[in-house]
């Protein structure tokens, strides 16, 4: 944050709502949103054993994805289990090897929700290698709605961010700043996610 102010140059950060960048404008989406959005859906399935593949990162934005996983549980009374939640850097391999790890628990998950789409696709080719599949066996929902989850197959249910409209309101922003219309004080942004229901949730089998 410092050495971006220092620069002098109007700026707006796109991503993270965090306060890492405490000088700036910053437009993101609402992951902790999307996230409660995900698990209501599970939820509303049947399942109650949802594994959660948090990727590992310093940005505040993602570390919301394990807040709201955590607080959804809690707020609908159902029992916090630390081993079905495994972090791993963002990958597809570490998707494949935190859903292998989620498999060989005693009582593994009905239901996994990744932290993006890239992990679930990761996810998918560990249930297919262990024999199982989707979503008879085990349901997943990703997020981000990149366009290879819609080719899966099946294709992966996921949570989609308005990347256009993002795009757009930050370039606003700017433009703002630039112009020097824009309020002292930085503003913060959170568009909402949406659902998008594809193939790989169904009811616990």
């Amino acid at each position: 944050n410092d050495e971006l102010a220092a620069c002098g140059i109007p700026a707006t950060i796109l991503g993270g709502l965090g306060s890492e960048y405490s000088d700036f404008d910053m437009v993101g989406s609402d992951s902790y949103g999307g996230t409660a959005l995900a698990m209501t859906h599970l939820v509303s399935l049947g399942h109650q054993r949802i594994g959660l593949i948090s990727g590992l990162s310093r940005g505040s934005s993602l570390a919301s994805r394990l807040d709201s996983y955590t607080d959804f549980l809690q707020q609908h009374d159902i029992p916090i289990e630390k081993d079905l939640i495994v972090k791993c850097p963002y990958g597809q391999e570490f998707g494949r090897r935190s859903m292998a790890q989620l498999l060989e628990l005693t009582n593994p998950p009905t239901a996994v929700l990744a932290a993006n789409d890239i992990l679930a696709i990761g996810a998918l080719q560990a249930i297919r290698e262990a024999g199982l599949r989707v979503p008879q066996d085990i349901s997943i929902v990703g997020m981000d709605d990149i366009y290879a989850i819609s080719v899966t197959t099946p294709p992966l249910t996921t949570v989609a961010k308005q990347k256009h409209t993002l795009g757009w309101q930050a370039a606003i922003f700017l433009l703002e700043r630039i112009q020097g219309e824009a309020p002292s004080t930085p503003r913060r942004h959170a568009l909402p996610c949406r659902l998008i229901t594809r193939g790989s949730t169904a009811p616990p089998g």
